[in-house]
């Protein structure tokens, strides 16, 4: 079983044999939500909360194998908060998050940051981003009067917030 957040990358990846001599292998991904696809592999993003069947059909002649998992997709629960030092992602839920391609973006567009692939948040857990990730050197971090938006990987708005200052 798998564990996503909707509206972020889900890769699938087909492994093969090679020894077998197989070549020109056909795939069929069906990824549960009523969307296929055609290569070995594959990247999926899910709109919605669930639990997916995806199955994996391979085909090179006469061969044919089945392959399937389970995706719990889930929407993240993270709160959003900016400090004197950074930026706090809070993650509120008893799983891992995988914030890896979010962006943080200031309304007035000063700010603007892509997290690192595979930047993952522990389950209950918050870390902060110092503020130099986020501010030129020599800037002023002006965390008093910043509103900081929190968008999924596809652009949709994740959270938002006003600073709150409780160092």
């Amino acid at each position: 079983e798998r564990l996503a957040s909707i509206k972020t990358p889900v890769i699938f990846e087909a492994k093969t044999i090679e020894k077998y001599g197989l070549n020109r292998i056909k795939y069929l991904w069906n990824f549960g939500d009523g969307n296929q696809e055609r290569n070995k592999k594959v990247e999926h993003y899910y709109k919605n909360e669930g639990l997916y069947n995806v199955v994996l059909n391979a085909v090179s002649g006469i061969n044919h194998a089945v392959a399937r998992t389970i995706v719990h997709v889930k929407k993240p629960n993270i709160a959003l908060e900016i400090k004197e030092n950074g930026i706090e992602l809070n993650n509120l839920d008893i799983n891992e998050l995988n914030v890896g391609l979010w962006k943080l973006k200031s309304e007035d567009q000063n700010i603007e940051f892509t997290f690192p692939l595979d930047t993952i948040i522990g389950p209950n857990t918050k870390i902060t981003f110092d503020k130099e990730l986020f501010i030129e050197e020599g800037d002023l971090w002006n965390y008093e009067n910043q509103s900081v938006n929190l968008f999924f990987p596809t652009g949709d708005l994740a959270t938002k917030t006003s600073a709150i200052i409780n160092e």
